[in-house]
């Protein structure tokens, strides 16, 4: 026996594509790093912590993960704060070379500077060089240099501002990305390019 049924349903298609792009791309938790960046003393708020740490993948030692904090902390608001800075302290500090970690400390205090991800520098063709540890810190540098200069180009050209456009145009979860930010997050999803 059929049972007649009425169809009363409206599916928010738009707000639905909006909610799982958002969620997949975890811009919830963009959004509160970005937000409280500035607000709170990321050197002992262990919430803000967690919530880098997770969104970044930062899996670090207790030592390194306050050595980190401490220095962002303490240069979070100067306004010339750049890679060379932060890596080269964070070599001092460490020992070790942290390109991804320093260019996600500064692209966190001014989200128009790129991150450095293995997907970025893949997809544009850079590879870290250097026999010596020094060397490998010159040459990190110098390719986030490139990277820099790659973007300003690539945000000039017609592909960069449609993608840009499309993003945005998804719903109110994306406007307060910047261009960079944007294109960031579309080279890291292309995994396999």
């Amino acid at each position: 026996m059929l049972i007649s049924m009425e169809v009363n349903m409206h599916i928010n298609t738009k707000s639905l594509v909006e909610n799982i792009i958002s969620q997949s791309l975890g811009l919830d938790k963009y959004k509160t790093i970005i937000k409280n960046v500035k607000l709170l003393n990321v050197s002992i708020d262990k919430e803000f912590q967690k919530t880098f740490n997770h969104f970044y993948k930062v899996r670090r030692d207790k030592q390194w993960l306050e050595t980190y904090y401490e220095f962002f902390e303490e240069n979070k608001n100067k306004s010339d704060l750049n890679f060379e800075c932060i890596i080269t302290h964070l070599y001092q500090k460490t020992g070790q070379i942290e390109a991804s970690f320093s260019s996600k400390l500064l692209a966190t205090v001014n989200p128009d500077m790129p991150i450095w991800d293995q997907y970025v520098l893949r997809n544009l063709d850079l590879k870290l060089k250097g026999k010596t540890q020094d060397e490998r810190l010159l040459n990190a540098i110098k390719l986030y240099s490139q990277l820099i200069e790659w973007y300003k180009k690539y945000l000039t050209t017609d592909n960069a501002k449609e993608s840009i456009v499309l993003i945005k145009s998804l719903g109110s979860k994306f406007q307060f990305l910047t261009d960079t930010k944007i294109i960031d997050y579309l080279i890291c999803g292309m995994r396999d390019a």
